[in-house]
């Protein structure tokens, strides 16, 4: 189990100067020292034991590993509350969309209740023109060529013809 955890650090898209920042965060912040705790020694039997800043994490508590300073949810960074709104920040720097970017965070980083609404400007200038068509239904026909349809193209055709 080392081995992997090991081998999930090495592939996270992160810095080691970032790294070795997280590893100061994780060290700085309380909470992230108990749960740092939980996860090498082991959690409580209950939940009415687990102190209030870490009940959030309770449905996940098998998930969480620990190494080197480090705490995963499964092979995803668990980020301390001081780096979120950088993280998150980060995560949007491209504006591809609202969907695209909580998937990118789902795939790298963790924190109990990550529901991220973004208010940036240039997505929500661009956001309705990149919707959906709906789809467009018609009737089943009762029997075969009833309804006959046909979808005109040209291709490469010169202007003028």
């Amino acid at each position: 189990m080392e081995h992997f955890i090991h081998s999930v650090i090495i592939d996270l898209p992160i810095w080691d100067v970032k790294l070795m920042e997280l590893r100061e965060l994780n060290c700085n912040d309380p909470t992230m020292q108990m749960l740092h705790r939980y996860g090498t020694e082991g959690w409580p039997q209950h939940k009415r034991d687990v102190p209030p800043s870490l009940k959030s994490f309770w449905n996940v508590r098998n998930d969480i590993h620990v190494t080197d300073g480090i705490i995963l949810k499964d092979n995803r960074l668990v980020i301390p509350f001081a780096w979120r709104t950088d993280i998150l920040k980060k995560l949007h720097l491209s504006h591809r969309g609202i969907e695209k970017t909580k998937a990118n965070a789902h795939t790298t980083v963790f924190w109990p209740g990550m529901n991220m609404v973004f208010c940036c400007e240039k997505c929500l200038k661009y956001q309705r023109k990149q919707t959906k068509e709906p789809m467009q239904t018609q009737e089943i026909p009762i029997l075969p060529c009833q309804v006959v349809e046909s979808d005109v193209l040209e291709h490469k055709l010169p202007y003028g013809h």
